[in-house]
Formats: C-alpha cells, sequence, structure tokens
C-alpha cells in the first residue's frame, strides 16, 4: 500500500514538472531576428503615399494595426500588407501580433512639404541579390543616392554578418544554409533591401 502511495506522488510530480516545462517553450519570445516587419524603419515623403510592409516569423493568424489611424492605415492581411500614409506629418507605428502574441513593429516618419529639400537620387544598393555557396564567402555591396551617412544591417545575423569602413560599402559574410537579406539605411530612414541566396 506504501509502494502504491509513493508510486502516485512520483507519478502527480513528474506531471506538474511536464506542464511547468511545456508551460516555458509555449511563452518563450523569439529575439528581434526571428520575428520582424522589413523593412522595420520608413520616410515617406509627400509624393511616396505608400510602403509595403512584410512580416519574418512568427505564427499565423497575423493582426495588423496602426497606433496612430489619423496619420494612416494598413490594408491587406496576412504576411504582407500596405501602408498607405495621410497628408499629416510625424512618426506612426505599425504593429503586428502573431498566434502567440509575439509582436514586431515598424516605424513609419512622415515629412511634410516644408521638410522636404530638393529632389534627391533615390537610396539604392547594389547588387539587388547575391548567391554564396559555401560559409566564409563574402560580397561586396555598395549604396547610392539618398542622404549619406549611411548604416547597414542584416535580416538574421545568425545566416551572416555584415561590416563596414566607409559608409557607402559593406561587406556581407556568409555564416551559414539560408536566404537572408541586406539593408542599407540613409539619413533619412529610407531604406534599400539586397537578398541574399545561401544553398
Amino acid at each position: 500500500m506504501t509502494k502504491v502511495i509513493r508510486n502516485s506522488a512520483i507519478l502527480v510530480a513528474l506531471s506538474a514538472c511536464s506542464i511547468i516545462l511545456c508551460g516555458c517553450d509555449d511563452g518563450s519570445s523569439p529575439s528581434g531576428n526571428d520575428f520582424r516587419i522589413e523593412p522595420s524603419r520608413v520616410t515617406l515623403s509627400l509624393t511616396e503615399e505608400t510602403v509595403t510592409l512584410t512580416v519574418i516569423g512568427g505564427l499565423e493568424p497575423l493582426t495588423w494595426a496602426v497606433t496612430t489611424n489619423a496619420l494612416g492605415t494598413v490594408s491587406g492581411s496576412g504576411r504582407t500588407v500596405t501602408y498607405t500614409r495621410t497628408d499629416l506629418t510625424g512618426a506612426n507605428h505599425v504593429e503586428v501580433t502573431d498566434n502567440q502574441t509575439w509582436t514586431a513593429t515598424a516605424i513609419i516618419t512622415q515629412m511634410g512639404e516644408e521638410e522636404e529639400e530638393e529632389e534627391d537620387e533615390p537610396l539604392t544598393v547594389s547588387p539587388t541579390s547575391a548567391t554564396l555557396d559555401y560559409d566564409g564567402d563574402q560580397v561586396v555591396f555598395t549604396a547610392s543616392g539618398g542622404i549619406e551617412p549611411y548604416s547597414w544591417e542584416v535580416g538574421d545575423s545568425s545566416l551572416g554578418t555584415v561590416s563596414w569602413d566607409a559608409s557607402s560599402t559593406a561587406i556581407y559574410t556568409r555564416n551559414t544554409t539560408g536566404e537572408n537579406t541586406v539593408v542599407v539605411y540613409d539619413h533619412e530612414g529610407h531604406a534599400a533591401l539586397a537578398e541574399v541566396n545561401q544553398p
């Protein structure tokens, strides 16, 4: 009789531990590289009314929202939506929440007529795509247009890293397999994106 009671107590204790461990797994939060919006920062002039936003990672269904409807709205659903600005100026936040309540945010800065200077060349990055076959392979990306200085980042730093000496050029180094992106931002927050294929 004593053995039966002891065995039951052990089973109850093991079950409780399993529930606790499962709860920790389900409630874990992703890193910024696991669940994010690309681009994460955008500057729109009066002539640039819309921008396409794409969420990376997370579990569907996804819920999109903006913090200030007077500045702009989001249309569409799923992983890719379109943000449309109004004539008002300011900074708006676009948020997406996934099925596990993880949240990612993109910041939309809307310029007014008085803030716009002479028309500048649009920000571009070259090449717009590259394929790196082996770990350690590198490719040089060059930014042009926009307003310097530039800053660079990668979509997933576990797949590859980016470094730069001169602000207009950056060297991307492959770490492991997987699709990655390289993003360059100019001083006004405009973004240009290049895709990196890593078979």
